[in-house]
C-alpha cells in the first residue's frame, strides 16, 4: 500500500492564529489531494498539515468528491503534541490549544498536583505550539518536532500494517 505524507503548509508565525493558517493551508491541502485523488486513490493519507482538525475535513470532502473516500485510509496526525508533551505527560487527547486534554491522572510515576499545578502544567501543555513560534522569533514553528513525529507515526502505521 502507498503512504502519502502531506506536511506541506506555511509554518505558524508569531502572531498567527490557527485561523490564519487555516485560511492559508486550506488551499494547499484541496490542491494536494485533487492531485492525491488522480495519481494514487488507494494510498493511505497522513495529514500534518495544520489546523489538523481543519484540514482534514477538507481532504475527506476532495476524496468524496472524488469517489475516493475511505475514513481508514484518511488519518490526521497529532503525533507532534504527543512528542511534545511526552516529557510531561505520557498520554495527551485532541489537537492544538484548548482541544488538548492532558491525562494528568496517567502521570508515571503517580504524583498528587494541587488546582493550581493541573491548571498551569494543562495551560503549558496546550500553549506549547504557541511557545516554539514565540522562542523562534518569527523564524517558523517546529519543523523538526514535526518531520520526527511524522516518521514515527509513518513507523507504527507500517508496523500495523505489516502484522495485520
Amino acid at each position: 500500500m502507498d503512504l502519502v505524507i502531506i506536511p506541506t503548509g506555511v509554518p505558524r508565525k508569531s502572531g498567527m492564529t490557527r485561523d490564519d493558517l487555516f485560511n492559508i493551508n486550506a488551499g494547499i491541502v484541496r490542491t494536494l489531494c485533487q492531485g492525491i485523488a488522480k495519481s494514487c486513490p488507494n494510498a493511505l493519507v497522513n495529514l500534518i498539515s495544520n489546523p489538523v482538525n481543519s484540514t482534514v475535513p477538507i481532504a475527506a470532502e476532495v476524496f468524496k468528491n472524488a469517489g475516493i473516500y475511505d475514513p481508514k485510509k484518511l488519518l490526521g496526525v497529532t503525533m507532534l503534541d504527543v512528542v511534545r508533551v511526552n516529557t510531561l505527560v505520557p498520554v495527551v487527547g485532541g489537537h492544538a490549544g484548548v482541544t488538548i486534554l492532558p491525562l494528568l491522572e496517567q502521570v508515571k510515576p503517580p504524583c498528587s498536583l494541587t488546582l493550581e499545578e493541573t491548571e498551569y502544567l494543562t495551560k503549558r501543555i496546550q500553549d506549547g505550539g504557541t511557545e516554539v513560534v514565540q522562542v523562534k522569533a518569527g523564524a517558523g514553528s517546529a519543523t523538526l518536532s514535526m518531520a520526527y513525529a511524522a516518521v514515527k507515526f509513518a513507523d507504527a502505521w507500517r508496523y500495523l500494517y505489516r502484522a495485520s
